[in-house]
């Protein structure tokens, strides 16, 4: 957590109090605040997550029963067990509750460290002596309330581990994929289901057996899509009706309803449910601005259900600097235990890997425009990029420049100058080979063409949270040649999303593997050293088709991309090995990456392909080659179901209390 930066003494009526600052992140490009809107009696919802005991422990414990090799595999906790372990001392929650009533704030309490309180902006404001305003986005629409710096007393800030509701934004909309290179073969549950060997298992409909995607930023479902969706490709089954909805009121979109049915939502209920058909499935939904928040919410409805579903997939995620959506690494830490306890529970968790390459940001290389102001290239073939050359925007700023250039490369380190024109209007310039400079007022010049710029470090990222070691994150594949039965190699409509985690170490049955790729790909062929860390979590860990799915989305067939098909689809499987183990009396799959990297020969390895290509950008000048054996393209391969069910079925069975 933020702790710390600055401590000062506010006096009271009576007497001096010590109070923690926790300064605010600073908005993300796009966003502005709206200082000049009054909040007036508007209610906010805040959340509070206290420290934790037997953090250590408990993550222990999850590994344990989720290791094959552990004489406490399967052996899940109960929620209570994990309640009990973890919770905050009485001494800490004491000290939390006796501010919140010194204020006159009530409170409800949330999982087993949370406590989450309704409040006005007003009474908001003198709780955590800060100014709550509105911020917006103009490009994407989106609008928050938002605190500004807050304090907390020393004694509460001591035992506060971190703070929900005040910095949070939500997930920037996705951009548009880019244009198939080749147009993709068409992926189906029948396609799916010949491709990885799936057959032999039909689920019963049990309760004990259940399922479940988890959507935020305002998608949701139509019950009528999906219907047509069974119609159409999964004709032998009737059971197209989605057993449960949890969550926000507005998590499914009825003739008449007010959610937004969204093409996201739909691919993943569409897959999930298509390649297990019959079996349980839930459609959990929050909508909420604040997504880090939203992923606390939903974990700790997960852990705080008596009977939750087994197997949950998510296609949603950040692939780059988290400031970006205002989480800091507190609220990370404290999602990531919850994925802990939820191991520890034996539920499964899987998460779409991104579909943004390496996380490699082209514009993080246009440089500090002071290093190169003046610089104007006088010869080479241009493009100029303005009104009249496709992009209808105002090109003001240099990174905006650097972007199109990139936009226009197809991601090659190019050269570029931006010159001003007038007040609303500037020319930015791509050159596509620089043969002499002048100086002219006024320009700014970037790229590897001009001996004074200086680039910014490179760095790249993985997604998150597909990058917390307590999930399974899955990349993406196609066909070789887009054709039905072929091998399979790294996708290229877009990149799928991969690397290594700077917030988490690679857990024990990954070192093996990932070590193995860092020693056999040449140097020269990865992203700069010192741009991620090799002893990072890295994903993906599987993979598995991930371009042609045919989804219905109001009332249309669209052809849909991205690992957040792949995530699903995976799901489901992973639901179909439940299956048959729960049917067996033997426990749930539960936390499945020690399994996986312990079975690597139970998967289809991929060695073709590359994930140095961004979301919508083309191709990237950093990322990760496939190679034999684990990569951070493709993971460990794609999966033989066969296998994959002999090899799940091989485990002894247990008993289903374990003493902590």
């Amino acid at each position: 957590m933020f702790r710390a930066l600055l401590v000062a003494t506010f006096l009271t009526t009576a007497v001096a109090e010590e109070l923690v600052l926790h300064v605010a992140p600073e908005l993300p490009d796009g966003w502005a605040p709206s200082h000049d809107v009054a909040l007036v009696n508007e209610r906010l919802t805040l959340r509070f997550s206290l420290r934790e005991q037997n953090l250590d422990k408990l993550r222990k414990i999850a590994m344990r029963v989720s290791d094959p090799r552990s004489d406490m595999y399967g052996k899940h906790l109960s929620t209570a067990e994990i309640y009990n372990l973890t919770r905050p001392s009485v001494a800490d929650a004491t000290i939390f509750r006796q501010w919140l009533g010194a204020h006159d704030v009530p409170f409800v309490t949330k999982g087993s460290n949370g406590f989450e309180v309704s409040l006005t902006t007003e009474k908001a404001q003198t709780l955590l002596k800060t100014e709550f305003s509105r911020a917006s986005n103009d490009v994407t629409k989106q609008k928050v309330v938002r605190a500004s710096d807050y304090w907390l007393p020393a004694g509460v800030d001591a035992v506060v581990a971190a703070v929900y509701g005040v910095h949070g934004l939500p997930l920037p909309p996705r951009t548009a994929l880019g244009t198939p290179p080749t147009t993709p073969a068409s992926v189906t549950p029948s396609v799916l289901a010949k491709t990885y060997n799936v057959s032999g298992v039909t689920p019963s409909g049990s309760m004990k057996n259940r399922q479940a995607v988890a959507e935020f930023e305002g998608q949701t479902m139509s019950v009528s899509d999906l219907n047509t969706f069974f119609d159409k490709y999964v004709p032998d089954s009737k059971a197209s009706t989605v057993y449960k909805f949890v969550g926000d009121k507005d998590s499914v979109h009825h003739t008449g309803g007010t959610g937004t049915v969204g093409v996201e939502a739909s691919l993943d209920i569409d897959y999930i449910m298509g390649v297990a058909p019959g079996l349980l499935t839930e459609f959990w939904y929050w909508g909420s601005t604040d997504f880090c928040g939203d992923l606390l919410t939903w974990t700790d409805g997960i852990l705080s259900s008596k009977d939750p579903p087994l197997v949950h997939s998510v296609s949603y995620g950040v692939q780059g600097d988290l400031s970006k959506i205002g989480c800091k690494q507190a609220n990370v830490n404290d999602i990531d235990s919850n994925f802990a306890k939820l191991a520890a529970r034996g539920i499964t968790i899987i998460f779409a890997s991104g579909d943004s390459g390496s996380g490699y940001d082209p514009s993080s290389t246009c440089g500090d425009p002071a290093t190169h102001a003046n610089g104007v290239a006088a010869e080479g073939e241009t493009i100029k990029v303005n009104r009249k050359d496709s992009i209808d925007v105002p090109l003001n700023d240099f990174s905006m420049c650097c972007q199109a250039a990139r936009a226009f490369s197809r991601g090659k380190n190019v050269s570029w100058t931006l010159v001003p024109k007038d007040s609303s209007l500037s020319t930015c310039t791509i050159y596509k080979s620089v043969t002499s400079t002048r100086k002219q007022s006024g320009a700014v010049s970037g790229g590897d063409a001009f001996p004074q710029h200086t680039p910014k470090k490179i760095k790249v990222y993985p997604s998150w949270p597909a990058s917390s070691p307590w999930v399974t994150a899955v990349g993406a594949t196609r066909f070789v040649e887009n054709k039905v039965g072929n091998a399979e190699m790294a996708t290229d409509q877009f990149g799928s999303g991969g690397g290594f985690s700077e917030m988490f170490e690679a857990f024990d049955d990954q070192v093996a593997a990932v070590q193995h790729y860092l020693k056999t790909v040449p140097a020269s062929k990865l992203p700069p050293a010192g741009s991620y860390p090799p002893g990072g979590r890295a994903t993906p860990d599987v993979a598995l088709l991930g371009e042609g799915y045919q989804v219905v989305a109001g009332g249309k067939v669209q052809g849909v991309g991205g690992t957040s098909a792949s995530a699903p689809a995976f799901a489901g499987f992973v639901s179909l090995l439940n299956e048959v183990r729960t049917r067996a009396g033997k426990p749930a799959m539960g936390y499945l990456n020690p399994f996986l990297y312990q079975n690597a020969a139970a998967f289809r390895d991929v060695t073709v392909g590359t994930n140095a290509i961004g979301r919508g950008t083309g191709p990237l000048t950093y990322g990760y080659p496939c190679a034999p054996g684990w990569d951070p393209a493709t993971g460990l391969g794609t999966p033989n179901f066969e296998k994959l069910l002999s090899i799940a079925m091989s485990a002894v069975r247990v008993e289903e209390e374990v003493i902590v």
